[in-house]
């Protein structure tokens, strides 16, 4: 983290030892652990409130991307205005549907089934 290797933490050592004095030295380092400590759990509170505030920022996001979508009115009805835009195509197909439907209704009905037995 902060890129300390064990001979500049050798001379801190022996820099503490020197200026606290052995007997103090053991209290000294239980306060600046504890004071790490909470340190560290600041940092990680201080994370866990940015990440929450990122995935709120990105759910109020989709949540206006699903408003505009919910919000498109007719979407079918503005795709067939572009495809057909005089409405000519779908006649023409409505009354290939009547024409084919009218066709199958005058078929005669003839059974497929023959007599070949007698």
């Amino acid at each position: 983290m902060f890129d300390i290797g064990w001979q500049e933490l050798f001379v801190i050592a022996v820099v503490a030892l020197a200026v606290i004095g052995p007997k103090d030295l053991p209290r000294v380092l239980k306060t600046v652990m504890t004071g790490l400590a909470k340190m560290r759990h600041l940092a990680q509170e201080f994370r866990t409130g940015v990440d929450e505030v990122i995935r709120e920022a990105e759910l109020e996001d989709l949540k206006r991307h699903l408003e505009k979508t919910a919000n498109a009115q007719d979407i079918g009805g503005k795709i067939k205005a572009e495809i057909d835009p005089s409405g000519k195509f779908e006649r023409e197909i409505e009354s290939s549907l009547k024409d084919a439907k009218i066709a199958t209704d005058l078929k005669p009905q003839t059974d497929p089934v023959k007599d070949t037995d007698r």
